[in-house]
């Protein structure tokens, strides 16, 4: 496993934490390579590992939390109310002190967030999962043709990809 990986892995609570998002993550590579194959990469970036679509951060594992991107369209103002409710998720409203830098080009096609995997239910971790394919598959379709895939960490997709237990593609 990379120092890199090590270091994220080290600020979630426990193991079990960290397989969850780690499982998240890996489901979100498969979906991203699916809609975008020659346009995504996952990289490591100031203890961050991050996600990309074409010119998009879609996902990002750190500090114990991962922030990503929920597709705007398919959620009824009653869930974002009800998201705003939970314990295990906090709407970027872009006051972080680690928000996200381009949270006002995210939110245009998104509403994104911050999950607390050791905070919130199965039920709503599945509905979070959810409405992040779809925007996803979304992004993957209309994404601008930002070539990202040459800085591609393989060795992250590998280590991703023991932990889920399942293999993970690389872009093309």
């Amino acid at each position: 496993m990379l120092i890199s990986l090590k270091k994220v892995k080290e600020t979630f609570k426990n193991e079990e934490n960290f397989v969850r998002v780690s499982l998240f993550l890996a489901q979100a590579i498969i979906v991203t390579a699916k809609n975008n194959p020659e346009n995504w990469s996952l990289l490591h970036e100031k203890g961050k590992i991050r996600l990309h679509s074409g010119g998009f951060k879609i996902f990002t594992l750190y500090s114990g939390k991962v922030w990503c991107a929920l597709d705007k369209e398919s959620m009824h103002s009653e869930e974002v109310v009800r998201f705003g409710h939970l314990e295990g998720w906090k709407w970027d409203d872009g006051t972080e002190k680690d928000t996200i830098v381009e949270y006002s080009k995210h939110n245009k096609f998104s509403r994104n967030g911050y999950l607390f995997p050791n905070k919130i239910s199965e039920e709503d971790f599945l509905k979070i999962e959810q409405y992040h394919y779809t925007f996803i598959e979304k992004i993957g379709k209309n994404t601008i043709n930002v070539d990202t895939k040459n800085d591609c960490n393989k060795e992250l997709i590998r280590d991703f990809s023991e932990i889920a237990g399942m293999p993970l593609p690389n872009p093309i």
